[in-house]
């Protein structure tokens, strides 16, 4: 089944492509083997599903052409690059993401010796802004304790590994795609979780989680996939099957595989406000800091950076997403850079 993902964003998708309907529909099938086997049982399911599917396509496939080119990795882009040092405080701070990186080390492990000489990744983080207390310069006086605002990243992290910047990109499509199942499956255990009990079944009530602990318990990371499965599909799918159990009880109360395909098809079409790409832009310092041009009054060594994001409907920290470049001879045995030594 991922490899028909595989196969449908390997192409750069046109509509005068003869195989373009061919593989839609065959993404329709990988859907239906995600969320519920038992939506092929439902009359025209694939022509219902078809629809969303191609937009959801479509915006994912356009999400990798809006990543900027690969960031190269070494001592000198690191002096040079703004957008690197404000991921990592230091050079060491670098070395230690790639020295303890599992998905880095299991990737090498697997790369035959000579087999390539570059490793391409994607890097996600989370940012935000928090305020704190600075100082500021004003000719020669500093004032102390100035409001201002700093960069802060975490939850760093490497994904879509690969020996090439276009299999990166294309391994970044179909963890994105995987990503609108998820929240499908997410929105399909919530309608499930949160259906109205009527007198008859009240004792029951108890039995189902409420709307606010599923959506506490949907709070999974974007892009946090590998090449091998839906991080939280699992979970998902045995907490479904158990809700399933529980509310065959209901009667016509429960959830039909009609609501299901409406779920899918709301999740898909607006693919767009589930994964939404928005740049952050903004002028920084060398220490992080947010540069307010209209109130500092030292801004020479203020730099704009232009960091790729990537957004979720809720207001969960925004998501940075880098692709880097490693020179695969700059890994040493021990898995030190020595690029950067």
């Amino acid at each position: 089944m991922w490899q028909t993902l595989s196969r449908i964003f390997s192409r750069a998708g046109d509509s005068q492509d003869p195989d373009e309907e061919r593989i839609l529909h065959s993404a329709v099938e990988a859907i239906v083997t995600v969320i519920d086997g038992r939506l092929r049982l439902l009359p025209n399911y694939q022509p219902r599903l078809l629809g969303a599917t191609k937009i959801a396509v479509a915006h994912v496939r356009g999400l990798a052409q809006l990543l900027p080119p690969a960031t190269s990795l070494g001592a000198d882009s690191y002096r040079a690059d703004p957008r690197l040092r404000l991921l990592f405080g230091s050079v060491d701070e670098m070395l230690r993401l790639f020295n303890q990186d599992a998905t880095l080390r299991t990737f090498r492990a697997g790369q035959s010796i000579g087999s390539t000489s570059e490793i391409y990744s994607l890097l996600v983080a989370e940012r935000q802004i928090k305020h704190v207390l600075g100082m500021e310069l004003h000719g020669e006086l500093i004032q102390r304790e100035v409001p201002k605002r700093v960069l802060i990243f975490s939850d760093r992290r490497l994904r879509a590994l690969a020996t090439s910047e276009q299999e990166t990109l294309r391994l970044v499509k179909i963890g994105a795609f995987k990503q609108l199942l998820q929240f499908a499956l997410a929105r399909i255990n919530q309608a499930k979780s949160g259906l109205p009990i009527g007198p008859a079944a009240h004792d029951r009530a108890g039995q189902f989680q409420s709307r606010s602990e599923i959506d506490a318990s949907e709070d999974f990371p974007l892009f946090d996939f590998d090449s091998d499965h839906i991080a939280t599909r699992d979970s998902d799918s045995a907490r479904l099957n158990d809700i399933d159990r529980r509310v065959d009880c209901l009667g016509p109360m429960a959830l039909r595989l009609d609501d299901y395909i409406d779920i899918i098809n709301d999740v898909l079409s607006h693919s767009q406000q589930y994964l939404r790409y928005r740049p952050f832009n903004a002028d920084v310092d060398h220490m992080g800091m947010l540069v307010d041009h209209g109130g500092d009054h030292s801004t020479q060594d203020a730099e704009h950076i232009t960091l790729p994001e990537f957004v979720r409907p809720d207001r969960s920290s925004p998501v940075v997403a880098l692709v880097l470049r490693l020179q695969n001879d700059a890994l040493r045995t021990s898995g030190k850079l020595s690029g950067f030594m």
